[in-house]
Order: C-alpha cells, then sequence, then structure tokens
C-alpha cells in the first residue's frame, strides 16, 4: 500500500525519513547478526527478500490512492524475527525507489506503512498467541501464519489510508467506499501465501522459523 511524494506533503515525507532511520537503527542494533551468518541462514535471507521483492512487483493502483500489493511481512517475521523482517522490508522499499515503481521522497512514509506497522502487528499476535492460546501446532499455523497475515495487511491498510486521511488527500467517504473495500480483496491471498509456506517449513524444515519452539509445540505434549 505504497503512496507516492505527491500525495503527501513536505512534513510527511521529512517526519516518516526520520523515524525510518531510528527504527532502522534500532533494528539493526538489535538484529540477530551472528545467528543469520553462523547458522548458514543468510542465503534463506537473501532468497525471501528477493521473493518478496518479486511478489511487489504484483501491483494494482487505485485512482488517487495508494498501490495495493501482498506484503509477505509476516512470513518474515515469523522465519527470521522481527528485526531482519523490517530491514528486509525495508531493502525491498528502497529496491522499488531504486527500479522506479515508487518515490524516493515517500520512502520513509512507506517504510512506516509496509514495513514497520505490518512487522510490528505479526510480532505482537505471534507473541499474544505464544503466551495466551494453547501450545499446539495447528495453533500456531492459523493463529500465526493464516490469521496473523490477515491482521497485518488491515493494519497496513488502515495505516496508508489514515496518512491519506490525515493528509487530506481522501475523505472517509472514499476510503469506505473505494480504498478500503479493495484491500479487503487482499486479507485471504496474504493469509493464504503465508499460512501455507508456515506449514511446510513447520513440518519440514521448522529450524527456518525462529517463532517455531518443538519444546512448546511437540517435546511438551
Amino acid at each position: 500500500m505504497e503512496v507516492t511524494a505527491a500525495l503527501i506533503g513536505p512534513a510527511w515525507q521529512l517526519a516518516g525519513a526520520v523515524a525510518m532511520i531510528f527504527a532502522l537503527a534500532l533494528a539493526a542494533r538489535r538484529a540477530p547478526w551472528r545467528w543469520l551468518v553462523h547458522s548458514g541462514s543468510i542465503n534463506r535471507y537473501a532468497a525471501a527478500s528477493a521473493c518478496v521483492l518479486a511478489l511487489w512487483q504484483l501491483r494494482a493502483s487505485l485512482d488517487g490512492g495508494p498501490a495495493l500489493h501482498l506484503l509477505g511481512a509476516t512470513l518474515l517475521t515469523l522465519a527470521f524475527g522481527w528485526q531482519l523482517a523490517f530491514i528486509a522490508l525495508s531493502a525491498v522499499l528502497a529496491a522499488c525507489a531504486l527500479a522506479g515503481d515508487s518515490d524516493w521522497l515517500a520512502l520513509g512514509v512507506n517504510t512506516g506503512v509496509n514495513a514497520f506497522v505490518p512487522v510490528a502487528v505479526s510480532y505482537a499476535w505471534a507473541r499474544f498467541s505464544e503466551v495466551r492460546l494453547p501450545g499446539h501446532l495447528f495453533v500456531f499455523i492459523f493463529s500465526a501464519g493464516f490469521f496473523g497475515a490477515m491482521l497485518a495487511v488491515a493494519a497496513t491498510a488502515f495505516a496508508a489510508g489514515t496518512v491519506l486521511y490525515l493528509a487530506g488527500l481522501m475523505g472517509l467517504k472514499a476510503l469506505f467506499d473505494n480504498y478500503l473495500p479493495a484491500t479487503v480483496l487482499l486479507l485471504f491471498p496474504e493469509a493464504f501465501l503465508t499460512g501455507g509456506m508456515v506449514t511446510l517449513a513447520a513440518v519440514y524444515r521448522p529450524h527456518w522459523l525462529v517463532a517455531y519452539d518443538d519444546s512448546r509445540f511437540i517435546d511438551g505434549r
């Protein structure tokens, strides 16, 4: 749900850039770089980031609104943790700007909407599921995977709509009649893609998911 620089003013652009730099610095400081290198996960991380970049090329644009596309944020969060997921999505956004698919001036705002928001929601829901829901493999797949992906898309769409509304570029009628109904079409594809990949990884390559814990889902049963 990327917005263009023409849709937001200089104040939004500056605020977004400052917030993006701060968030990236925090994520880079807390990222498990040693685990990423020593466990041999760097190839999976690079491949996953490239796949998300390719996924983002399948987009649709609404007249006067942001581009719509699948995110892949929940899958990255469950696989690599929130820090590396946020860094990967930020790199994807930078690559999109470099390719001309989005605007550099809107990079900060787009990073907040399309990287920070879905990663934060995915991580928070995964933690909630871990603490509050039964420690069962299928609960993990359907809650953290399927439902978490739907929540991430819904939160991202809401964040993008809020930016457009606060910037005075889209009224409530346009949001509720056009933009938000269109984003509903992304919920099931995102959930199906994320849930399917999480299922395959949990069954055949559980060590590919940092959110997966054998002691919780198998050993303790």
